[in-house]
């Protein structure tokens, strides 16, 4: 059923378009947005999981904003030896 409704709007857009180009970066532009829509989403759940999970006490450790990786980066953009 979506892939029916999308090559039929395809189509009549296929047919209102100036020229092959401009159908082209038109539908290049509209999925690039396209594909950023779930990584909007994961932006949001992970914020709304900061607020809800703030200040809880048993089972949910403090977020200091500090991991093993910071300190390996450090260090390693630190080391001037070569």
């Amino acid at each position: 059923m979506t892939s029916a409704l999308s090559s039929a709007i395809l189509l009549v857009y296929g047919l209102l378009a100036g020229d092959a180009e401009e159908l082209f970066w038109n539908l290049f532009v509209f999925s690039a947005i396209i594909s950023l829509l779930p990584y909007l989403a994961m932006h949001l759940s992970c914020l709304k999981l900061r607020r809800s999970r703030q200040g809880r006490g048993a089972g949910y450790p403090a977020r200091t904003g500090r991991g093993p990786g910071v300190v390996i980066a450090a260090s390693g953009a630190l080391d001037k030896s070569h």
